[in-house]
């Protein structure tokens, strides 16, 4: 009996020994870990043909990237999908390892799929000096008068809807008193005249919704949105309602964060100064204010699936690839066709904000 526990307790070192070993059977030679293939996927705002060209040299650039950090991975496989919503379903199947998706289709993907498809990185835009010096402190509208909004030489994830008022107006400085001290009301804006975008434009129509409501639908005993404003000039673009606000046509109106540095706000400014308006101004800055600030509008993401190979470890190594290729022109030429210059770390919770744009445009 003795013997025979022997025996058997050989069997089993020698069989804990071959699985050891069997351990580093997906190293290469270099102790590189292998990785048999990574599938990426775009979604199809795009010609599918014009993705395709322009991605096919990220197959061998990533996998130079990933080399360099560990992970040879043998085949690097993209693909444009039929729609937006089959990239987000094979991110959750695992069949598809990287999504490079909107913001509206994370979401919804996540949301569906919490443990299954989630943000790797954010695509970047040009940033103004607000977005950069301190997110955070950009969610305060106060902070978006203290500033000369300036270029930035960094990038940021996404972005916000200011609300814009003329002082120079008794209206428009009877708003910014108001919402100075604290005092302005629903029925304030709801009398204003307000020039909005398309019912379709998040910065200057879904987003500043969203902040109507949250500001004012507790006062209002309901659900607000721009509808619900009395005297609305719609579909209307930045540098359009920009004009009309500066021309007293119109009270309030919404844009990004720098729209007040465009060239055809400061020419607006400057011919109305030409004809004797607003002299006592010396810049726009001192002319339009800010009443109010929306959520980030955040950008397209690279979201990644729930294949089991994607270790936190292998996850990160992605990510810093994606981080270093993006800033060499062969990187950015993989994905110019979406328009993306850089990218950035994120988190969910930057996404609430379409979480309740899209709640508040659901019927209930």
């Amino acid at each position: 009996m003795k013997k025979l526990f022997t025996l058997l307790m050989c069997a089993l070192l020698v069989f804990s020994l071959v699985g050891c070993g069997g351990s580093d059977a997906n190293k290469d030679e270099n102790g590189n870990t292998i990785v048999e293939e990574l599938n990426i996927a775009f979604v199809p705002s795009k010609d599918a043909d014009a993705i395709l060209t322009a991605a096919e040299p990220l197959k061998q650039i990533l996998k130079d990237q990933l080399l360099k950090r560990g992970y040879n991975v043998t085949q690097v496989n993209i693909e444009v999908g039929n729609n937006y919503e089959v990239v987000g379903e094979g991110l959750a199947a695992g069949s598809i390892d990287l999504g490079f998706i909107p913001a509206g289709n994370y979401v919804t993907a996540h949301d569906t799929y919490p443990e299954d498809v989630n943000l790797l990185l954010v695509s970047s835009r040009a940033a103004v000096s607000v977005d950069i010096e301190s997110p955070s402190k950009g969610a305060d509208w106060k902070d978006w008068n203290d500033v000369i909004v300036t270029d930035s030489t960094e990038v940021a994830g996404g972005y916000r809807s200011l609300v814009y008022v003329n002082i120079g107006t008794d209206k428009g400085a009877d708003l910014y008193q108001k919402a100075t001290e604290g005092t302005l009301k629903w029925e304030d804006i709801k009398t204003a005249v307000v020039a909005s975008g398309s019912a379709t434009s998040g910065a200057s129509f879904k987003y500043p919704s969203a902040w109507l409501n949250n500001n004012f639908g507790a006062e209002a005993g309901k659900k607000l949105t721009l509808a619900d404003v009395d005297q609305v000039i719609p579909d209307g673009n930045y540098a359009g309602n920009m004009e009309l606000l500066l021309q007293g046509n119109c009270d309030i109106t919404f844009g990004y964060a720098d729209v007040r540095k465009d060239k055809a706000s400061t020419d607006a400014l400057n011919a109305l100064k030409a004809s004797g308006f607003y002299t006592e101004y010396e810049t726009i800055f001192d002319l339009v204010k800010v009443i109010g600030v929306s959520d980030m509008i955040m950008n397209d993401t690279i979201s990644y699936g729930s294949d089991e190979k994607l270790t936190d470890d292998f996850l990160k190594a992605i990510q810093e690839s994606f981080l270093e290729l993006i800033q060499t022109d062969e990187g950015k030429a993989c994905v110019a066709p979406y328009s993306h210059t850089g990218y950035v770390l994120g988190t969910d919770d930057q996404y609430d904000g379409f979480r309740a744009v899209t709640a508040l445009f659901t019927e209930e």
